[in-house]
């Protein structure tokens, strides 16, 4: 099959406007190892 990674990383900042801001940066537009979109975002605010 296809060789796969995954990876959750958690965000810190001064306040919620910029753990939000580099969150969205680094997110990006996900893609597939097909290169089709991918499930890539923001999973919950802790």
């Amino acid at each position: 099959m296809f060789p796969m990674w995954a990876s959750r990383i958690l965000i810190t900042a001064d306040n919620e406007k910029w753990a939000l801001t580099a969150a969205q940066a680094a997110t990006g537009f996900g893609t597939s190892i097909i290169m089709s979109p991918a499930e890539a975002g923001i999973e919950r605010i802790v």
